[in-house]
């Protein structure tokens, strides 16, 4: 056989492999990737842990089914394996659906000891919490929500426990060492108050570890701001003693420091003068950041208006609104809301609230009233204020009022959620009480840490997050 022949022979062999594979293919995705998207979404809502048994079947039928596809079984005895994966996923995501429920505090604290690595820095702890959940998700499976409620509280304790575990860990172990690093190599002889800190930060991560052990968001921040001043205090002494050995002078440093804020300043077109020093050039920045931060806010809900009238054009070009008086009215009434919105926004400075746009609902968030620590009583220094919310509330009279307190993530859940909740009602109270209002108009709601705004490991975040937010809702 000549060569030329033998070449087009393994040519149409090869043609005729590749095209029975790519059909194999093709068969395999129409058989399992539907059946696969349903366990990775169920595995996502944690379906897994809340029907252990049952998830456990879907998947040892899946991996049944493509064990057989991978020998040459029959299509048939395929499909009914996945009809079987299918029905079990069903029986788990009926009962995820009551533990969504019953084990939300539990998978919240398995997420919390996830963060912080309990399953390497503690795995004997983690697993006892780990198959405690499985307990009690195997109760619910039988019916037994009782017990499923009794188990899924111990394994949040558990998860809480391993969590703790994990933070002196992850955290303080390492930053001990890292202390008797410094102290070893005399840092302290130029970062005293740095390495101070880390100390006492160290001091208060355990403390608080040890008084508030369901309240983990403050231990958690502490050690890492402990973390963060070791590390600071390392910087600084390395810092120092290039200084010195280089035999640089006060002047360099101070013309350097001014150089790198001066480079921020002329990004934000701010005056770089710093002839009476860094303060007022960084309090120019500040402030122009702020208002450059208002500016896009403003930004946002202008955005957020025109797309509601987008919204209405549409509905009337596609015959939605039939009627051209209805369009109008329409937006009659959205030029009305913008007015007054501007009405609204020009009642407050900058640092007294935030006026804010969600549809055609208005956000007062009063991020000039403040409460003191723990307590909920309105002070006399706020009353220029709520007067102020007093008039923005005249201009939408027909409006529903809902009053929203919020903390931040630092306190017990508990707590946090009274707190927010008696800081909500004062002000409802004071309005009640010095306004013409109908008491079915109005109502509070405290939500605790569980809709922050801003980071909650800074503390000018949190600040942001401990807020009131009135809202007028817009028939």
């Amino acid at each position: 056989m000549k060569l030329k022949h033998i070449i087009q022979i393994l040519i149409l062999n090869l043609l005729v492999f590749s095209s029975a594979a790519f059909a194999q293919e093709d068969i395999r995705e129409s058989l399992f990737k539907e059946a696969s998207a349903r366990l990775d979404a169920a595995r996502k809502e944690n379906v897994n842990l809340m029907s252990p048994s049952f998830f456990k079947d879907a998947l040892a039928s899946f991996k049944g089914a493509e064990d057989d596809f991978n020998k040459g079984a029959s299509l048939n005895d395929i499909k009914e394996q996945i009809a079987e994966v299918n029905a079990s996923l069903s029986k788990a995501l009926k009962t995820a659906e009551v533990g969504k429920v019953t084990f939300a505090d539990a998978i919240s604290a398995r997420a919390d000891a996830i963060e912080v690595s309990s399953d390497l820095n503690v795995p004997e702890l983690w697993q006892k919490a780990v198959a405690k959940l499985k307990e009690a998700g195997e109760d619910l499976e039988d019916g037994d929500v009782n017990d499923a409620r009794d188990e899924a509280k111990e394994a949040e304790d558990l998860f809480r426990a391993a969590e703790l575990e994990a933070i002196k860990i992850a955290y303080l172990v390492e930053t001990r060492n890292k202390i008797r690093d410094a102290e070893d190599k005399d840092i302290a002889d130029n970062a005293p108050k740095t390495l101070a800190l880390a100390k006492k930060l160290v001091k208060d991560t355990e403390r608080e570890l040890n008084d508030n052990r369901y309240d983990t968001d403050l231990p958690r921040s502490l050690a890492q701001q402990a973390q963060y001043e070791i590390s600071h205090a390392f910087y600084l002494d390395k810092a120092i003693n290039n200084f010195n050995d280089k035999d640089e002078t006060l002047e360099n440093l101070m013309l350097a420091s001014e150089s790198e804020l001066g480079k921020i300043a002329g990004l934000i077109e701010v005056d770089q003068k710093f002839d009476n020093g860094l303060g007022p050039v960084a309090d120019n920045i500040a402030a122009k950041v702020n208002e450059l931060l208002n500016d896009n806010s403003k930004l946002r809900q202008n955005v957020a208006s025109l797309e509601e009238e987008i919204k209405i054009l549409k509905e009337e070009l596609s015959g939605i609104s039939a009627e051209k008086s209805d369009l109008a009215s329409k937006i009659e009434n959205l030029n009305l809301i913008k007015q007054k919105y501007a009405t609204v926004e020009k009642l407050f400075p900058s640092g007294e609230a935030q006026v804010l746009r969600e549809e055609n609902d208005i956000i007062i968030r009063l991020v000039g009233l403040s409460f003191d620590v723990g307590k909920s009583e309105i002070k006399p220094e706020n009353f220029g204020l709520l007067t102020k919310l007093q008039k923005a509330i005249k201009e939408f009279p027909d409006s529903k009022i809902v009053i929203e307190g919020h903390t931040d993530s630092f306190g017990g859940d508990k707590a946090n959620l009274d707190l927010s909740q008696r800081r909500a009602d004062a002000v409802m109270q004071y309005l009640l009480a010095n306004m013409d209002i109908e008491r079915s108009r109005i109502f509070s709601m405290g939500y605790g840490e569980s809709k922050p705004i801003a980071n909650n490991e800074t503390k000018e975040g949190r600040a942001q997050n401990r807020r009131i937010d009135l809202k007028l809702r817009i028939k």
